[in-house]
């Protein structure tokens, strides 16, 4: 499974899980119909973090919870 953060100034921090190419570019759309910015995309079952945009860092404290979320964690590790 895979999960698109994303970030917009109006209305916040948002996620949206998808377990294929196919659905990553609904995910992706609705990001950018949102005039939002993707933060990462995060790759549970290869436990990684991919597609980190260039200020990750600066948005990591504000997405841990969403990242580390136990629901689907649970299911991957």
């Amino acid at each position: 499974m895979y999960r698109l953060i994303y970030f917009n100034h109006s209305t916040g921090y948002k996620h949206v899980d998808y377990k294929s190419e196919v659905e990553f570019s609904a995910a992706e759309k609705q990001a950018s119909l949102q005039d939002a910015i993707v933060v990462c995309v995060v790759d549970y079952r290869n436990k990684a973090i991919l597609n980190k945009c260039p200020d990750f860092n600066t948005h990591r404290e504000h997405i841990d919870h969403i990242i580390f979320d136990p629901k689907v964690m649970g299911l991957y590790y």
